[in-house]
């Protein structure tokens, strides 16, 4: 900046996150109250990673009033996508052995069984609009198709139509909800016609809230003592447990990290809760905004540490393109991680204008309806 003297007043902007001023006219920006939400760029790319090709190209600011005018409309989002997402091919691979930036890098050298995940791993993540799911379902071929998706509605109160719509359309058997912004005192006259309800708000603030949509055809309990929630305040979550007849037990968990939160601290915190999860010798499926952009897991230490923390649990992402794009940044900071590895699922992302964050969804081929457990009714 221009290392200029900042006198105390109203026109300085200030950080959220770091508290420093800055003037103004630096940062190209107008003048503005005390009462805007702004993140200055050295904690906007420490704090929230965002994934840019040139980081000279990030405006520089985020400013959280850019988000005010989202959800954008559909045929915006798709030139979005285009234009910021298919052009430079941005795609989270992992496993990829030609990138030398990739956190798992498969050859001879490393663990066999980590190779046998190289074999496996293979989700297209395809960006993908509601008219043109039924036609990608149709190619999956799969016997019997089981959905698990994850929206982050940003609240869903008024939104239930579209949800509906959502689940409908894109044949979506469990759908987990962060941010729901919706208090416990409404919790029941949430109405979705064929789907169970299960919420749980925030317990102090506003914001916040997880749950899921379960089709009701389908037997599952609520997870509680057993371990699995947050022991340091650092995320919110809600678990599920769906019983198989012939093979492991599902347990589906919707997940949420507010931004403001250390990494550092929810890494340990989640850490906790992972152990106890792969004790449970079940089929996981963690979705959730985890407001951490796996894109950057290559030169951002913290985001590298998320992701060697979930692959340690053998928990892999499914989702692999941004969730999140605007004007100025795409991101991959929801995802449904599993570690249950078949050749026989695959993700896309629906482009929606629901939120702005795009769903993101699963689909996994059970084989055998009977494997399913369905409520008696």
């Amino acid at each position: 900046m221009c290392n200029l003297p900042l006198i105390d007043n109203l026109y300085n902007i200030s950080c959220t996150h770091c508290e420093n001023q800055f003037h103004p006219s630096c940062l190209n920006l107008c003048p503005r109250t005390s009462s805007d939400h702004w993140c200055c760029n050295y904690c906007l790319m420490n704090e929230l990673p965002f994934a840019v090709n040139n980081p000279l190209d990030l405006c520089a600011t985020y400013d959280a009033s850019l988000t005010d005018a989202l959800p954008r409309s559909v045929n915006t989002l798709t030139d979005l996508i285009e234009e910021a997402v298919i052009g430079p091919n941005i795609m989270f691979n992992p496993l990829d052995s030609d990138n030398d930036n990739s956190p798992l890098l498969m050859d001879d050298n490393l663990d066999p069984d980590l190779n046998l995940y190289n074999d496996l791993y293979s989700y297209s993540s395809l960006y993908k609009d509601l008219k043109q799911i039924d036609t990608y379902l149709h190619n999956l071929t799969y016997s019997h198709t089981f959905g698990i998706a994850h929206l982050n509605c940003r609240s869903m109160w008024n939104k239930q139509s579209d949800i509906h719509l959502l689940l409908v359309q894109a044949k979506i058997d469990i759908l987990a909800l962060t941010e729901t912004w919706l208090e416990q005192e409404l919790e029941a006259y949430v109405n979705i016609p064929g789907y169970t309800f299960v919420h749980k708000a925030r317990r102090q603030g506003g914001g916040g809230g997880v749950g899921f949509l379960i089709k009701s055809v389908y037997k599952f309990e609520i997870i509680e003592d057993r371990g699995f929630d947050s022991r340091q305040g650092t995320f919110e979550s809600i678990f599920i447990t769906i019983p198989q007849e012939k093979s492991r037990d599902l347990i589906i968990g919707s997940i949420y990290r507010p931004p403001d939160s250390s990494i550092v601290e929810f890494t340990t915190d989640m850490s906790s809760t992972l152990i106890k999860l792969s004790n449970s010798n079940s089929s996981l499926y963690l979705a959730g905004d985890f407001n951490i952009n796996l894109l950057r897991s290559g030169d951002h230490l913290l985001t590298s540490s998320f992701f060697n923390l979930m692959t340690s649990h053998k928990l892999f992402p499914t989702i692999l393109r941004p969730i999140r794009i605007t004007s100025y940044t795409a991101t991959l900071i929801d995802n449904i991680f599993t570690n249950s590895l078949t050749n026989n699922q695959d993700s896309c992302i629906c482009i929606s204008d629901i939120s702005d964050h795009l769903p993101v969804l699963l689909y996994i081929d059970l084989r055998d309806s009977d494997h399913l457990m369905l409520r008696f009714l």
